[in-house]
């Protein structure tokens, strides 16, 4: 927002009060994953349109879907323990470019993995 203030995702939101937003993720623990370093990936895209919002730290990088470099939004490295939930720290991203009115769609991959999906709408 203008102020500074974050704007939570789980609403709808108007386009003046998009400056940054904040993700906070929190996942189910999986027994077939293994232990390790996972990275998850953020990918925000329109519903209407074909591209992904870039945050400016980011505004190039890709990943590795199905053997496809994929643009992502933002990521979040975390120490993942098999069977246990995966709760991060929340994640800041400030679009490179301003953000459209319309509603938006949050992937979030893991190993090249659709593993979450959530929607935020702009207006």
């Amino acid at each position: 927002s203008p102020d500074g203030e974050m704007v939570e995702i789980h609403r709808d939101i108007t386009i003046d009060q998009v400056a940054s937003l904040r993700f906070c993720l929190d996942l189910r623990g999986n027994e077939k994953e293994p232990s390790g370093a996972k990275s998850l990936y953020f990918v925000m895209q329109p519903l209407s349109r074909r591209f992904v919002v870039a945050d400016s730290e980011y505004t190039d990088a890709t990943f590795n879907l199905n053997g496809t470099p994929q643009p992502f939004t933002t990521k979040v490295d975390v120490n993942y323990v098999k069977g246990r939930p995966v709760r991060t720290s929340c994640v800041e991203v400030t679009p490179s470019k301003p953000l459209r009115h319309g509603a938006y769609r949050m992937g979030i991959y893991c190993e090249g993995k659709l593993i979450e999906v959530k929607r935020l709408n702009i207006y």
